[in-house]
């Protein structure tokens, strides 16, 4: 109960949003100043502060997928009211959404161990296996949810079809269904808890990998069963009926050739394998600690790393399409996972852990994680579609955002000294359902300008674009003497100082390499040429630090730790 008699403020900060034009709702505003605040839009676009104590304030929308216009906005507040609207831009058609919300009132999801999914077009599958014997499904996508009832807690689901499949987990109780899950009975015990469930390719052959070291084939009545190693079997996947793996911690593995199973022991020194999948009948995606690997005819590729975090669930979508989830919270994508040089994109999604993906195409796709958390990618809320645009374009080398110019049809590139512009892989953002040539994801030569046609997913609209890209000065040399920028690498705070700048900064951002302004200016200190700027809660990576003087634009990298 509130005792003071003070009358509460009557200063505010309001506005809308728009994307387009057309109200943008659930766009995330932070307030910083005398006190912060966090809020996100309503349906109409709008937002809201109220009774805020007075004083000077900066409202800042944020969206990863998304630019702004302006980039913040600054209220001085004296018992009065302060607008601040503004109007964002997509640089994506697709992207992650966190939907957990709208699994959170089912039974126990909320804090849940959701374990493994399954979707077969917008109805799906997601079990439970923390003392909930609840499969939670949905029919649109995962706009809504209902409760089926198995007879235990679940770890493993692999659906035939969108009326017969397979759940299982502890006690070995592997359930099965006939009409898409209304009914979840007894098929057969294992021998111990059910950690993984795989079919060949044509669905007539299915086995169960267990803890313990058992493995168990699907029979018509039941499960044959059989022991093989002290290890659980966390993933399994078939090429042909007779080609697979099963995979564990410790690099142990099983090969199943011709009907028999033979082991592959590891060392307890080696990283985990936690999970395998197919594409092809020799080739296959593993996740190995933090590495992707590829298997192609008995032989290991190694494609992706990173030291910093775990991969978990891999899943594959013909020969070209791999997705990959890490206990850091990012995804990964790669379009081209049949080529000789395979390129990934990391989309960071969450600061917790992701436990396994699943998509139906390119453009459908869904993750979960601990907590009950669960995304959804697919085409932003309210994009326009019908268009053959560019939205964005990517590469690892570049020193900045790409200058696209809508008008032109060109974008400009700049990229970092000593790249090789004859081996650039750029990532490409389109227009929804729109497609280009030559694809993203593939190596060009950027010594000349290269041309990208972009046609429109009705089919209608054909636009070529004009991609050049250009090698900046080292950057790492001063355009503006005795400039200084430490530490660097930093774990969170930039000093930046120099006595030729000194009263001439005018702002300074940091842009992640997306051009997404993730923070937007410094404080000045005690009057002296020297800026600081917190980046401590920025996930570790390379950024870019842009500072506007009133004499020049300078640009630097800077490494977060």
């Amino acid at each position: 109960m509130r005792t003071d008699n003070t009358p509460l403020s009557t200063s505010s900060i309001t506005g809308t949003i728009t994307l387009d034009g057309n109200p943008y709702p659930r766009a995330e505003v932070e307030l910083s100043g005398h006190i912060s605040g966090f809020t996100r839009t309503n349906l109409n676009g709008e937002y809201e502060f109220n009774h805020l104590p007075n004083g000077n304030y900066t409202v800042i929308p944020t969206h990863k997928y998304a630019r702004f216009n302006p980039l913040v906005c600054s209220a001085n507040l004296n018992n009065s009211a302060s607008t601040c609207n503004f109007d964002a831009t997509y640089t994506r058609a697709y992207g992650w959404v966190d939907i957990s919300e709208k699994l959170f009132p089912v039974g126990g999801a909320a804090g849940g161990c959701l374990s493994d999914l399954w979707f077969i077009g917008n109805e799906g599958w997601i079990t439970n296996s923390c003392n909930y014997n609840e499969i939670y499904h949905t029919t649109d996508g995962g706009d809504t949810w209902d409760i089926q009832t198995p007879l235990a807690e679940c770890h493993a689901i692999y659906m035939l079809s969108s009326e017969v499949g397979y759940a299982g987990g502890a006690s070995g109780l592997l359930c099965k269904t006939t009409n898409g899950g209304q009914d979840w009975n007894f098929f057969a015990v294992a021998p111990s808890q059910i950690r993984s469930i795989g079919f060949s390719p044509d669905g007539s052959m299915g086995w169960v990998g267990g803890a313990e070291g058992y493995l168990s084939r699907i029979t018509a009545t039941g499960l044959e069963s059989q022991f093989n190693t002290y290890t659980d079997w966390d993933a399994i996947s078939f090429g042909s009926n007779d080609y697979g793996w099963t995979v564990s911690c410790f690099g142990r593995k099983m090969i199943f050739e011709n009907g028999i199973w033979t082991f592959y022991g590891g060392a307890q020194y080696f990283p985990c394998y936690a999970d395998i999948q197919f594409n092809g009948p020799a080739q296959a995606w593993l996740s190995y600690g933090g590495e992707l690997l590829r298997l192609r005819d008995g032989m290991f590729g190694h494609f992706y790393e990173d030291t910093a975090q775990s991969i978990q669930g891999v899943f594959t979508l013909g020969l070209d399409s791999v997705w990959a989830v890490t206990t850091g919270g990012d995804i990964l994508l790669s379009s081209n996972a049949n080529a000789d040089t395979v390129h990934f994109i990391a989309d960071h999604v969450t600061d917790g852990w992701l436990s396994d993906v699943f998509a139906i195409d390119g453009k459908h796709a869904w993750a979960i994680g601990n907590n009950g958390s669960l995304f959804r990618y697919g085409v932003l809320e309210g994009f326009p579609s019908g268009d053959a645009n560019i939205l964005d374009f990517v590469v690892d080398q570049q020193t900045q955002p790409a200058e696209i110019n809508y008008t032109t049809q060109t974008i400009n590139v700049v990229v970092a000294q000593g790249t090789a512009l004859t081996q650039i892989i750029p990532e490409i953002y389109l227009s929804p359902d729109a497609t280009v040539n030559p694809p993203g994801g593939s190596m060009q030569d950027f010594t000349v300008p290269v041309t990208y046609t972009v046609t429109s997913g009705n089919g209608q609209t054909v636009k070529e674009w004009v991609v050049t890209v250009d090698i900046t000065t080292d950057v790492a040399k001063p355009e503006v003497p005795e400039l200084l920028i430490y530490p660097n690498p930093t774990k969170g705070t930039v000093y930046i100082s120099g006595t030729s700048i000194q009263n001439q900064i005018i702002s300074i951002g940091v842009l992640d390499l997306y051009g997404k302004v993730v923070v937007e200016t410094g404080t000045q200190r005690d009057g002296r040429a020297e800026w600081v700027i917190d980046i401590s809660h920025l996930p570790s990576g390379l950024y870019i630090l842009k500072i506007s003087t009133l004499g020049s634009s300078i640009v630097r990298k800077v490494i977060k730790q």
